[in-house]
């Protein structure tokens, strides 16, 4: 009866003068109830309301979130009655839709036992190592599965803070080399415990800014244009990728996207904050341009070591034409440099300004643009001499100077003789290049 009625009310609406807004509206709502992913229902007041297939929530007539997976006690017999009620009906949910407590995402890397379960010291073993610590209930730990031989990080979250949103993109972009893979989520007590990959030899974007640009600036100062352009673009494709796949990051910053050493390739990390990009009729427009203005704001930290103290104060400077300045008094930068640059951030905050434009949102011509100045023959060469300099210690080893004695001279407890070893060391960056391994070069590559 609601189907027919509600085919009765689109056909009357049909043929209707609509705005062109509008009239999007109502063709996505029939598509929408068209393929079943809708229907039109009524509330207990008789108004009418749209419920998509994949909103629908179990129906609790109390919640109290500053309360959630306590024990409860109520202040008076009504309010006793109310939260008994909600717990129960929580219950009565759980029984009914008879729910796992996780999925197993990837089962090459992660297998559980017969009877799905997936406990230490049977199916993995923890390891010692400890990755670091995030927004979550502990540190984020290193376990070894027992059958696939497969180490992979854990981070653990509070119920209270997790977003199913956070699994639903991670599960969407899994197939990307952009992103590190999911291989289980379960529910553990009030805990939600998320088993990744894990990214071996890595360094956030953040310690490279902070710590290694320098090293570029005073070995290889002409390799700071291409490097950063070639960063860049891994960032612009990475959130290219979700903006194409419907998720806005929401919380890109250096912490968040990661270098692998081994391949010299970007990743971007924790969706905890992630957001559908359309909602029914709603566009995340928030998510699109911030997750853009982040780029920016790595890429200028990348070239020009700008710390720019958030996005308002970016989009200032851009809208006020006074990030023209900024670039001006930066030094080391040729004038073809910072031409260059002022173009690339205008074309990329362009995208992002009015909906109602041709290639609202899409950064490929900034991509495009880029992989016409860093030509393709060159990248390998590019992202070779930075490895060097970056990472000497992971790809350089110790051919022409002790690294131990080095690292002792600078933290104070080394003696004269290393202090000699360290003031003779002349830094030959073509021999660095060459002693990088071939294996890494046939990896070596920038999404074009």
């Amino acid at each position: 009866m609601m189907a027919n009625t509600t085919n009765v009310c689109f056909e009357g609406m049909q043929g209707t003068s609509l705005s062109p807004s509008t009239e999007e509206h109502f063709n996505f709502l029939l598509q929408a109830v068209q393929a079943g992913e809708a229907h039109l229902q009524q509330d207990n007041d008789g108004k009418v309301q749209i419920v998509y297939e994949n909103e629908k929530r179990i129906p609790l007539t109390h919640v109290d979130k500053s309360k959630a997976h306590t024990i409860q006690e109520g202040k008076t017999a009504e309010d006793v009655r109310i939260r008994v009620d909600v717990c129960l009906e929580m219950i009565e949910a759980i029984k009914e839709t008879r729910t796992p407590s996780g999925v197993v995402i990837d089962r090459s890397k992660v297998q559980t036992s017969a009877q799905g379960k997936y406990e230490e010291g049977k199916q993995f073993e923890r390891l010692q190592e400890v990755l670091g610590k995030g927004n979550c209930a502990g540190d984020i730990v290193v376990v070894k599965d027992n059958k696939t031989g497969t180490e992979h990080a854990v981070k653990t979250v509070m119920i209270s803070e997790f977003s199913p949103d956070e699994v639903r993109a991670w599960v969407n972009l899994g197939e990307s080399e952009s992103f590190p893979s999911l291989y289980l989520f379960r529910l553990i007590d009030n805990k939600i415990v998320l088993h990744m990959e894990k990214i071996e030899h890595g360094v956030t974007l953040d310690d490279i800014i902070n710590q290694h640009m320098a090293n570029l600036w005073q070995k290889a100062p002409d390799l700071i244009r291409p490097f950063s352009l070639c960063m860049f673009h891994g960032l612009l494709s990475a959130v290219k990728e979700m903006h194409d796949k419907n998720w806005s990051h929401c919380d890109l910053h250096g912490g968040n996207v990661m270098m692998t050493k081994d391949t010299m390739t970007l990743k971007m990390l924790d969706f905890g904050m992630a957001k559908p990009l359309r909602q029914g009729f709603n566009f995340n427009h928030d998510g699109l341009k911030n997750d853009i203005l982040n780029a920016i704001r790595l890429f200028c930290g990348l070239y020009i070591g700008q710390d720019f103290e958030n996005n308002f104060v970016l989009e200032r400077e851009i809208k006020s034409g006074t990030l023209k300045k900024t670039l001006l008094e930066t030094s080391g930068l040729k004038e073809s440099e910072k031409d260059e640059l002022l173009q690339l951030i205008a074309m990329t905050y362009h995208v992002t300004q009015d909906p109602k434009q041709a290639g609202y949102g899409d950064t490929t011509p900034v991509l495009e643009h880029i992989e016409h100045t860093v030509y393709p023959d060159k990248m390998k060469d590019v992202l070779r001499k930075a490895a060097a300099i970056l990472f000497p210690d992971y790809y350089y080893g110790a051919r022409d100077i002790d690294l131990q004695a080095r690292a002792e001279v600078t933290d104070g407890r080394g003696d004269r003789e290393d202090e000699d070893k360290v003031d003779a060391f002349e830094f030959d960056l073509d021999a660095a290049a060459a002693a990088v391994p071939e294996e890494l070069l046939n990896r070596l590559r920038i999404s074009l």
